[in-house]
């Protein structure tokens, strides 16, 4: 049976490579020789001797992507680790000197095993493709570079981020197999989630550090995978209501009204401005309240997704 040694990252595209065009022999073993190691280093003021409570849900994220992948590789399909499974896979946290943390761990040595007590769970183009998929998503920068530019380019910020020509075939790599394997494309579907849950937890004056390389500051990352603005949409919402409560001198002069629409139980606060309605409409609102007749109401709205977020009301009468 063909054993393939990979010691660093050209060796592990040049079998990528044999992957995308079909050429790698079905029952080839791969042997990983001291690499990969997946690091992070994060510097700020907070990260002197500790980690900020802050930076935890995505290093959890992070475990939990690990201990799922080990899963994969070891039974073929999702499932619990044990113990001592889930302390064979767990991260480390080196503290540096300075302000800094790194979050560490030797993968070479979790993925060895697993290619030898994987065999029968998985088809070996499978569990080879599977491997070397965690394999790419952390051996390097490639992978966040690509990650950060896509983020950076989408909200049409300035940055001086570039991929090599290497970095891009290798991005370019990983994306055709990813088309071809269920696997590998649910692998960096969780590797993005997880570098998005860490970048919106940086803080301002922080910086993340991969492959030695400074790639961007908390500042710029905030703002990079902030969610768009949502513009409310501007609507009419007409139907009958009943009046709940009312409340005095809280808009303008006017007051606002609590109501339930007669047809879906919906609740909402609508705004009645002062001069708004004529006399005899605000009568007519206060038989409604006193009386509890169901009336009809027109009011301009703005909904946020299905949710109306505003309401005013410009005109109200008995049914």
């Amino acid at each position: 049976m063909p054993t393939i040694a990979i010691a660093n990252d050209a060796d592990l595209f040049a079998v990528l490579e044999q992957v995308a065009e079909r050429t790698l022999g079905p029952d080839t073993e791969i042997e990983f020789r001291g690499w990969p190691n997946y690091e992070v280093i994060i510097r700020g003021e907070d990260f002197e001797g500790g980690i900020p409570t802050r930076i935890m849900p995505a290093i959890m994220e992070l475990q939990r992507q690990v201990y799922a992948a080990v899963a994969l590789m070891k039974y073929g399909a999702p499932q619990r680790l044990s113990r001592e499974e889930r302390k064979l896979a767990e991260l480390v946290v080196h503290f540096e000197a300075g302000h800094s943390t790194k979050f560490f761990s030797e993968l070479w040595k979790i993925l060895n095993p697993l290619v030898k007590e994987a065999a029968g769970k998985m088809n070996g183009t499978q569990l080879v493709v599977t491997i070397l998929g965690i394999a790419a998503l952390a051996s390097g920068s490639y992978a966040w570079k690509e990650h950060l530019i896509a983020r950076l380019d989408e909200k049409g910020m300035e940055h001086s981020l570039q991929m090599s020509q290497e970095e891009t075939r290798r991005q370019e790599l990983m994306a055709r197999i990813a088309t071809d394997s269920p696997a590998v494309h649910e692998l960096i579907r969780q590797n993005r989630s997880f570098q998005d849950q860490l970048l919106k937890r940086l803080d301002e004056n922080d910086q993340l550090v991969i492959d030695g390389t400074p790639l961007i500051d908390g500042k710029t990352a905030q703002q990079a995978i902030r969610a768009p603005r949502e513009e409310a949409i501007e609507s009419r919402f007409d139907g009958q209501f009943m009046i709940i409560s009312v409340e005095s001198g809280l808009v303008r002069g006017g007051f606002r009204l609590k109501v339930r629409e007669v047809s879906s139980g919906e609740e909402l606060t609508v705004k009645v401005p002062e001069g708004t309605l004529t006399e005899e409409q605000i009568g007519t609102l206060q038989k409604g309240e006193w009386g509890k007749h169901p009336l009809t109401m027109q009011m301009n709205v703005k909904k946020l997704r299905d949710r109306i977020v505003d309401a005013t009301l410009i005109e109200a009468g008995l049914r």
